[in-house]
């Protein structure tokens, strides 16, 4: 059973799918591992594209780095 997801695989699934439930049950994986993917490739998550669609959010945060570096403590992460 692989569970190494490409961004592609990760990319194609937001798009697919309604919900973030029916997405992460495509893969066989949890909401919360879900949301770590989509956030290590930079993917707007079925919810997000539902609510900019919607106006409630504002534009997309540029993604910077894919979660390399320091975090605002200085320590990795």
């Amino acid at each position: 059973m692989n569970r190494g997801f490409d961004k592609a695989t990760i990319e194609r699934v937001a798009r697919m799918y309604k919900s973030n439930q029916e997405a992460c049950a495509a893969l066989g994986i949890t909401l919360r591992s879900f949301g770590r993917l989509c956030r290590k490739y930079g993917v707007e998550t079925p919810w997000v594209q539902k609510r900019r669609a919607r106006g409630t959010l504002g534009p997309a945060p540029a993604v910077t780095g894919g979660g390399q570096g320091l975090c605002e403590a200085g320590y990795p992460g």
